[in-house]
This record gives C-alpha cells, structure tokens and sequence, in this order.
C-alpha cells in the first residue's frame, strides 16, 4: 500500500472542505426553497379564503 504524499493529503483535505461546504450551502438552498413554497401555498389560500382571484398561476 502506497503512502499519500503531502500533496495528496492536502488536496483530499482541501477536497473534503470543499465538498462540506457544498452539502451546507445546499441545505441552506434546499431550506429557502421550501420557506418560499409554503409562502406561495400560503398567500394562495388567503387570496382564496378573501375572495381575490389568483392571476399569476
């Protein structure tokens, strides 16, 4: 079994580092993209519970 030299090290840590702020920024996405669903659902149900008529869907 080969030992990783310095580089690769570094690189898998840099690659690694990478990859978990990846996966935060998307669950920060995934978080804002439901927030907005449910407020679209949300806005929806007062237009419809007031009476208004829904013209942008």
């Amino acid at each position: 079994m080969q030992v990783p030299s310095v580089d690769d090290r570094a690189a898998l840590k840099q690659s690694q580092k990478e990859i978990k702020q990846l996966k935060r920024e998307l669950v920060r996405k995934e978080k804002a993209l439901a927030k907005a669903a449910a407020i679209r659902v949300l806005r929806k149900r007062l237009r419809e519970y007031s009476g208004e008529t829904d013209e942008d869907d």
